[in-house]
């Protein structure tokens, strides 16, 4: 199954002749060209992504590794006794 960006490039693509068809076609000022250049940067958007994804998962990963190490390793603190505290 494709991913939805998969989906939005492959009619990028196919509309590309009809914006051919008919020479100076603009669609909210966007030329072929304008189009043709956005529609080949969706794969290199989505590596981008994937790779920011990665990375976060890897820091929550690492920052959860780090949150229960500490919570294993945290040193015993002696509790003052009652009657120390009075002075």
């Amino acid at each position: 199954m494709k991913e939805y960006w998969e989906i939005t490039h492959d009619r990028g693509d196919e509309t590309q002749a009809v914006w051919s068809m008919k020479p100076g076609f603009e669609l909210n000022n966007l030329t072929i060209t304008d189009h043709q250049m956005l529609n080949d940067s969706i794969e290199g958007l989505v590596d981008t992504r994937n790779l920011k994804e990665g990375q976060l998962t890897d820091s929550l990963s690492a920052k959860k590794a780090a949150f229960c190490h500490a919570g294993r390793c945290r040193p015993a603190v002696p509790r003052a006794d009652r009657r120390d505290a009075r002075g």
